[in-house]
């Protein structure tokens, strides 16, 4: 399996930005998905959704926090 460095050196790869991003909620299943909106390319938007889950790794419940990051 690659690693990240491996992909950061790809000669297609442009990396903008990097940064771990952290659970959501320390005391609960929870995960983060970042989506990036490429729609305009002047400008980029980046958007973490917070999800809790019924158990480890699961995402199947309510959203409960939503940023805008970038």
């Amino acid at each position: 399996m690659p690693t990240n460095d491996t992909f950061r050196q790809a000669d297609d790869v442009t990396v903008l930005n990097q940064w771990k991003v952290p659970l959501p909620d320390q005391t609960k299943s929870s995960a983060s998905y970042l989506v990036l909106d490429l729609s305009d390319p002047s400008s980029v938007g980046l958007t973490q959704v917070d999800v809790l889950g019924r158990g480890m790794g699961g995402t199947d419940g309510p959203i409960f926090a939503v940023k805008k990051v970038v």
